[in-house]
């Protein structure tokens, strides 16, 4: 990549002549930060005087889900929004490290295009949406050649349609409106201040930084920036407040920031207990109307498995977990809750006359506020069980006494309660008692966030490296699990994992010299993980299901036109031939067979099978056996591949 910029700035290798590219488009990405070679090189380029635009990666509603060159401070990351405006669902959310607002802009990602031999397909990522905002780059640099990378990037998000209810790191400035930025006559050097992060502990902050518009029209015009009033301990004031600016001519403003959490601050503690019973606290001061973001793995380094809890002087203090939560999510989290799956357990929850629940449907980015029905399972320690459903009007939080719900179990004892969503959405859910919440979800007591590869046998020239990124500050607990093909082999490792990145060689980590099927797991979702085949660094996909034998039979089967179809002989010493079997969108056969060399994983793609021009093939049966009656294995690394497939699989004896 870093090469490919590099010709794209100077094609001809001569410094002398102006041939460089005035916008260059990446549509890719992968583990790393802001300081890493590839945003560095991005960086560099627009400093070289090119506008770089970057997908922002398809990770999914998680923030620091923006890797590398997305994360380059001077690029224009771009994610992706659907065909309704809403935030496209694998669209990844910044920041990117190591606290790098991001993304800058959104564009549409659901796309039809052409492709080579004819026809179109649509398809969707933020590689799709990041093209058109280089296309409205060129165009802008096209109508104002003279404005610099940075100035470009500015009137773009100065142009941008910002989406109701989200934040800076999920859409950036919003959705791409090339016409209001073609058209505005007044341009800022730059379309975002950043003032960093208020470290933890501090209570004061003061910052000024400079901001300068120019006026691009015909007509002198007024620029008014008037400073916010001090409120809540926190304070924006601007200087001048106001310019008049002449045609040509551009102003300054200074911007200062300061934030006095110290006056009128109410102590909050916070309370991590352990599976033991074990204890940590710490104080936080928070100035009065403020927000205050804190970090549970920087303020109790050595916990992993603990429950949090809030002690406050005062009710109005909420607490709200934001641990990968969707733009639906954020919008009905509610006060001091945990994101819970469809079917999860709060454990050990003192039942007496002041316990609250409070249950909430999390709706799906773009699905609105509908009613929805949960229903509610208690245990107490004698074993005793009893149900009751909980209608929410609107999907919100809503508060319950729990002697209210359950009359017959009320008393000072301990109860589990199971939480059920019978419409299939994920819930967020607490338990209040006065001014304390609490929540402790079972499940996350243990190793979760499981990713699964299948590693081929080991090669003499081509070891599988796995890359690592923590991404939090402090030490995180790893699990590796390998099975070999036939399931008679098993090997387990665990260990910490370091804050960064680390690099680890499974032919030195894995005794195994056959392929086998690799889980990484750890407790929290704050790990990015890569696996690369060989010199070359050939990317091995993670997958969710991995099909193995002699016959491999998928019954509704669904084939997009971005599906791939990954079929190996992991283990075989020699050549062989796979037949792949299935029917076309008019029922007829299609009948192909694939050469795969010795220990090769081939990918088969839709277009292989069908040709080009097909929108999606669905309800079929696929059929993938091999003519010498050598283990196969076949998984699917794009979407729509199987829908709840039913596997069947004649192994060899």
């Amino acid at each position: 990549m870093i090469a490919a910029l590099e010709a794209a700035l100077d094609p001809d290798g001569d410094p002398a002549t102006d041939d460089g590219a005035d916008v260059i488009n990446l549509s890719l990405g992968g583990p790393g930060d802001a300081d890493d070679p590839a945003s560095r090189a991005v960086d560099q380029a627009v400093a070289a005087g090119a506008v770089v635009v970057v997908s922002a990666g398809n990770d999914g509603h998680t923030p620091w889900q923006i890797g590398s060159p997305g994360a380059a401070r001077d690029a224009i990351t771009v994610g992706a929004v659907d065909a309704g405006g809403a935030m496209a669902w694998y669209s990844s959310f910044g920041p990117a490290l190591p606290d790098i607002p991001k993304p800058d802009i959104t564009a549409l990602g659901d796309v039809e295009s052409t492709v080579p031999g004819g026809g179109s397909f649509l398809m969707s990522g933020t590689s799709m949406a990041s093209p058109a905002v280089a296309g409205a780059a060129a165009l802008i640099r096209q109508a104002y050649p003279e404005l610099d990378p940075q100035a470009v990037k500015s009137l773009l998000q100065a142009g941008a349609d910002p989406i109701d209810g989200l934040r800076y790191y999920q859409q950036g400035s919003g959705v791409l409106n090339i016409e209001r930025s073609l058209t505005t006559d007044v341009t800022a050097d730059r379309g975002l201040l950043n003032f960093g992060r208020l470290d933890h502990g501090a209570d004061q902050l003061e910052q000024q930084q400079h901001l300068s518009f120019t006026n691009r029209g015909d007509e002198p015009v007024t620029i008014a920036l008037p400073s916010l009033p001090a409120r809540d301990g926190l304070a924006v004031t601007v200087s001048p407040s106001e310019q008049r600016v002449a045609p040509g001519e551009s102003a300054q403003f200074t911007v200062g920031l300061q934030v006095d959490n110290a006056a009128e601050a109410t102590q909050v503690v916070l309370i991590a207990t352990d599976r033991d019973g074990n204890q940590e606290r710490r104080t936080v001061r928070l100035g009065a109307g403020a927000v205050k973001p804190v970090f549970p793995a920087a303020l109790f380094p050595q916990q992993h498995d603990y429950q949090l809890r809030m002690l406050a002087d005062s009710d109005a203090v909420t607490m709200v977990l934001e641990d990968g939560l969707s733009p639906g999510d954020a919008a009905y989290a509610g006060q001091g809750f945990a994101q819970l799956s469809q079917a999860q357990t709060l454990v050990n929850v003192t039942f007496d006359a002041e316990a609250v629940l409070e249950v909430g449907s999390l709706f799906p980015a773009g699905i609105p506020a509908r009613p929805s029905t949960v229903t509610v399972t208690l245990w107490n320690a004698d074993g005793q069980q009893g149900e009751a459903r909980l209608e929410l009007p609107d999907g919100r939080p809503t508060p319950t006494q729990l002697d209210t719900l359950f009359p017959d179990y009320a008393g000072n004892q301990s109860v589990s309660l199971q939480l059920t969503s019978n419409e299939g959405y994920k819930l967020s859910a607490g338990i209040r008692h006065g001014k304390t919440w609490t929540a402790g979800i079972a499940d996350r007591f243990g190793f979760d966030n499981r990713r699964f590869y299948p590693v081929p046998a080991r090669r003499q020239q081509e070891a599988v490296t796995l890359t690592l990124l923590n991404r939090q500050f402090t030490q995180q607990a790893m699990r590796f699990t390998a099975r070999s093909l036939d399931g008679g082999e098993v090997w387990a490792h665990a260990q910490d994992l370091a804050p960064g990145m680390t690099t680890l060689s499974l032919s030195e980590l894995v005794p195994f010299d056959g392929a086998y099927h690799l889980e990484i797991s750890n407790f929290h979702n704050h790990i990015h993980t890569s696996l690369t085949l060989g010199e070359n660094a050939t990317r091995i996909p993670a997958v969710d299901g991995l099909a193995l034998g002699t016959t491999l039979t998928f019954d509704r089967f669904s084939m997009l036109h971005d599906t791939r179809l990954m079929v190996g002989a992991p283990d075989s010493s020699q050549d062989s031939e796979v037949l792949v079997q299935m029917r076309d969108l008019f029922g007829r056969p299609v009948e192909k067979v694939f050469t795969l060399k010795a220990g090769e994983t081939r990918e088969i793609r839709a277009v292989d099978l069908l040709g080009v021009g097909f929108p999606r093939l669905d309800g079929t049966t696929l059929t993938i056996a091999s003519r010498q009656n050598a283990n196969l294995w076949a998984y699917g690394i794009e979407r729509g591949l199987f829908k709840n497939p039913r596997v069947t699989t004649a192994r060899r004896r």
